[in-house]
């Protein structure tokens, strides 16, 4: 059995602590060590997830003009993600692997459809008896990208994000060399746009579409992220340039540079580092490092 020990820093609040159920009802609820994170986020940070969005002005370090998150908050689910994840205690990794994803769980608003979703979630999860996710095929197409259910119709969406009404969106033709198999077209992109709730998602979602290769069962895309770092794979160069160029499309901002560093090179990693597979596995992984 895993050890949940209580945090070695000073939490002044003692309802942001959680006890052992609570932290397994999360973790079985989530699809991702990193969704996990993001779960953590929304419980311990109440009063940032009402339809007011606050959690926009936001982000981890402060960065970007937005207002950093509490310190000791963001340690506690740091602590919290540790218990099921041991390579968190590592600087990096967990800079690499989770700062982003809370930073985009805080740039997304909250929608009608994640509302709906949430809805089905609560009648057609499993029991406990029967938690482990056998409702969820293991065909990567129907896996939705951070619980976000199925994507609106065009009529009611609502995509900040984008900064071209859609039905004025048109791609330019990349600058560089590019098979054709992986051009979009106009339509193409409207639809991932369609299905998007921020611009990191947008991003993850191009990368399903244009590397279909790593979104099998076999979950190659594990071996792989944006930069080769962390002793992985580096994902084909011209393809990362391709989903640049149409989150640029659709996103044509000053601030590129800080907009792919910090929103979309994040969802990419976590997106390659999600398997299609049990939740139950990671539980295995975290009981095996404490032995």
């Amino acid at each position: 059995k895993l050890d949940f020990p209580p945090p070695d820093f000073d939490v002044p609040v003692s309802d942001y602590l959680l006890n052992k159920e609570q932290i397994k009802s999360i973790y079985e609820s989530s699809l991702s060590i990193g969704n996990f994170a993001s779960r953590l986020l929304v419980l311990l940070f109440p009063e940032l997830f009402t339809h007011e969005n606050l959690r926009k002005q936001y982000n981890c370090s402060g960065s970007l003009g937005k207002k950093q998150l509490d310190p000791t908050r963001i340690k506690l689910i740091r602590h919290y993600v540790q218990i099921l994840y041991p390579r968190a205690k590592n600087d990096r990794v967990w800079t690499l692997e989770f700062v982003g994803k809370l930073d985009e769980r805080c740039r997304r608003r909250d929608t009608e459809q994640r509302r709906t979703y949430q809805q089905q979630r609560k009648i057609h999860m499993p029991g406990p008896d029967r938690r482990e996710f056998l409702s969820y095929a293991i065909n990567p197409e129907r896996f939705r990208e951070e619980f976000e259910g199925p994507p609106l119709p065009p009529e009611r969406s609502s995509k900040d994000f984008c900064k071209i009404p859609l039905d004025e969106l048109v791609v330019p033709n990349p600058d560089f060399p590019v098979p054709s198999l992986y051009l979009l077209s106009d339509k193409e992109v409207r639809e991932i746009v369609q299905q998007s709730l921020s611009v990191g998602n947008f991003a993850a979602r191009l990368l399903v579409r244009l590397f279909p290769e790593l979104f099998t069962p076999e979950n190659l895309r594990m071996q792989y992220n944006h930069s080769g770092a962390c002793n992985k794979k580096q994902l084909d160069p011209i393809r990362l340039r391709l989903i640049r160029h149409y989150v640029e499309a659709v996103y044509p901002v000053e601030k590129m540079e800080e907009v792919w560093h910090y929103e979309c090179i994040p969802s990419i990693d976590e997106r390659c580092r999600r398997p299609n597979r049990k939740k139950c596995d990671i539980l295995k992984k975290a009981k095996k490092a404490k032995k």
